[in-house]
């Protein structure tokens, strides 16, 4: 069976008609992984670590990963956001650079070949006039204001938003889904407050991006249909450093057990199956069980110890 169409990503047409042969060939490979982690899954930006490029290019070096990347984004095919303490996340710019279509020689090295990119220096805004018709227009003239391509200028990459606004936005999506499904109107929507990005950035700074993304659909999943705590689906309540911890570890449980639904104040599995509550095993200081019979149980408080003795829980 085939294996070129099923479990595919996109890769312009324009990046190999008229980018790839002024790449060197290690950044041919870095800029496939990232288009893989980002639009390969539906996403603006995913965060790649230096040793998964490792991995993904069999480039052993950490200096050859970081000069190929560094050549990526002085040519406008990718833009990075870096966060000290974070794994720096990538955005693949979908508007592809210009480029000198011209034979590049045998000898060439890669930095000649980086050169043919056209590196257009930023033009101001009272610049920018209308060429007449009578005038005799220069190549660089030609080359941009009578361009119909829709490229955009790779000094003019599109505008990356901070991560707390990702977040906020991300939640601000969440209840505005979360309002359609039960037949309201749909919010307004959170402001990023500076109250809100501080809040916000200190729980990126402790967790990645997608963590904060999945405490935001765990909430929504479990207070979202209860009246009296959909009021709570709120940036101080779900970001608040007392809780958040507590957060993390629920939401990661309930992904891992494929995100159920809270119906009536219990999860419920995407086949009706109902979860059952926490709590429900056997409690080892419980008289009405057997469970710690025969158990050697070390207790620290006298008191308690005693107290179990006298139920006939220990020895």
């Amino acid at each position: 069976m085939s294996k070129f169409i099923p479990n595919s990503f996109q890769i312009p047409n324009a990046f190999v008609d008229e980018v790839m042969f002024a790449l060197s060939g290690n950044a041919v490979k870095a800029y496939l992984l990232v288009a893989r982690k980002t639009t390969g899954w539906q996403k603006e930006s995913d965060f790649i670590s230096i040793e998964q490029f490792k991995q993904f290019t069999g480039i052993n070096r950490d200096k050859t990963i970081y000069e190929i990347l560094k050549e990526l984004e002085e040519v406008g095919l990718i833009r990075t956001v870096k966060t000290a303490g974070r794994t720096t996340e990538f955005y693949l710019v979908k508007d592809l650079p210009n480029v000198e279509n011209k034979p590049v020689a045998k000898s060439a090295t890669s930095g000649e070949k980086r050169h043919r990119l056209q590196k257009v220096p930023p033009v101001a805004k009272s610049a920018m006039t209308p060429v007449a018709e009578n005038a005799t227009a220069t190549s660089g003239e030609k080359r941009h204001p009578t361009k119909t391509n829709n490229k955009t200028n790779i000094n003019n990459p599109p505008i990356v938003p901070p991560a707390e606004q990702v977040v906020l936005d991300y939640l601000n999506m969440a209840l505005a889904n979360l309002a359609e499904e039960q037949g309201e109107r749909k919010p307004t929507g959170y402001k990023l407050t500076d109250k809100t990005k501080q809040a916000i950035g200190a729980r990126l700074a402790e967790f990645d991006l997608c963590v904060c993304k999945r405490v935001v659909d765990y909430l929504v999943s479990k207070w979202g249909r209860d009246p009296k705590m959909v009021e709570y689906l709120r940036p101080s309540t779900i970001f608040r450093p007392t809780n958040f911890g507590e957060y993390v570890v629920g939401s990661e449980r309930w992904d891992n057990k494929g995100r159920p639904e809270m119906r009536d104040g219990a999860w419920v599995m995407a086949d009706g199956t109902m979860l059952k509550p926490k709590g429900s095993a056997p409690n080892p200081a419980s008289k009405s069980t057997d469970w710690a019979k025969g158990r050697q149980i070390q207790i620290r408080n006298p008191q308690v110890a005693e107290k179990l003795r006298k139920m006939g829980m220990l020895k």
